[in-house]
Formats: structure tokens, sequence, C-alpha cells
């Protein structure tokens, strides 16, 4: 019988690499929770140097920081995308095949310009 693994050393060796780090965001965001992908950005944080440096990277305070991604946390746009480049992560907008056409947008009449 093999021994446990800690969380955290055991998040340290699946999150190797900058693919397997993508792969493992992504999949928080397709949980459609805010909370998932908060929580495997803060696990991210710890595996790429903890909030220390990433606060720094960041130009963030550390508590502010780490409240931001606590259970409860709820992290401003501008500290979420901060924070993503800090471990070297932005955010892309893609279509979703699922609601393909369900919306789309308006007309605008365009008005004459006076002299």
């Amino acid at each position: 019988m093999g021994r446990l693994i800690p969380q955290e050393e055991s998040l340290a060796r699946l999150l190797t690499g900058k693919k397997r780090i993508e792969a493992y965001l992504n999949a928080a965001l397709e949980e459609d929770d805010p909370r998932a992908f908060l929580a495997a950005v803060r696990n991210v944080i710890k595996v790429k140097g903890g909030f220390t440096e990433i606060s720094k990277a960041a130009k963030l305070n550390r508590e502010h920081l780490y409240k931001s991604f606590s259970a409860k946390g709820n992290p401003r746009f501008d500290s979420l995308t901060a924070t993503l480049n800090a471990i070297g992560y932005k955010i892309w907008i893609k279509p979703d095949p699922k609601t393909k056409g369900r919306f789309k947008p308006k007309k605008v009449k365009r008005e004459k310009m006076s002299a």
C-alpha cells in the first residue's frame, strides 16, 4: 500500500508545466462555479511561488490577494487579471457553441451627420 501524499505535494506534481496549469484552470472555468475557479487559481498561486511572491509580481497587497482568493473571496476583475498575469496567464473570450445564434446584435440606425 502506497503512502498518502499531502494535497500541496500532489498539486505540485500535477501542476508541472504551462500546458497542465492551463488545462487545470480551464477545467475549473468549465465547472461554471466561480468558487471552483478561484480555488484553482489559489492552488496555482501556491505552486507558482506562494502569495508573497505572486502579490509582489501582481503589485497587490499580500493580505488582499490572500483574502481575494480565499474560500469566501470575491476578487475584483483588475485583481484577478493582475494575478493571472503574474502567474503567466490571461483570460480569453470565445464563442460558446451551445448558444450559437441565440442572440444577435441589434441593428443600429445610422443618423445623418449635420454640418
